[in-house]
């Protein structure tokens, strides 16, 4: 008799997205710009609650342009939820665009901090 029922993982499984309980997905590392009535709106906070939500790590400022710059990392799936909840934005913003870029590499952040404008 087989005492080992466990579920046995292999790469295959975690190509399809599937991971043991407790088992940390692959980490994801995002540059974003998010452009439209973004700043004096309170989107850095937005930005900061969100990616306390979503277990993100990374930072958050005000460009010059007037569009908010975001690097974001976190477990894949976390990130997928934080992007999609800044795609929506905050009460008082409006999106208009919102521009993606991966990192091939980890960026190794350790908290999410706001930063000040560049």
């Amino acid at each position: 008799m087989n005492q080992n029922r466990g579920i046995m993982m292999n790469e295959s499984h975690k190509s399809k997205g599937l991971h043991l309980m407790g088992e940390p997905e692959e980490l994801k590392s995002v540059h974003i710009v998010v452009k439209g009535k973004v700043q004096a709106v309170g989107f850095r906070y937005f930005t900061w609650q969100t990616a306390n939500v979503y277990r993100i790590s990374g930072w958050v400022r005000n460009r010059i342009d007037g569009s908010v710059e975001i690097a974001a990392e976190g477990e894949k799936s976390d990130i997928h939820q934080f992007v999609k909840t800044i795609k929506k934005g905050s009460p008082f913003s409006r999106i208009s665009n919102v521009s993606i870029y991966e990192y091939s590499e980890p960026r190794n952040y350790t908290q999410f901090e706001i930063r000040n404008s560049d």
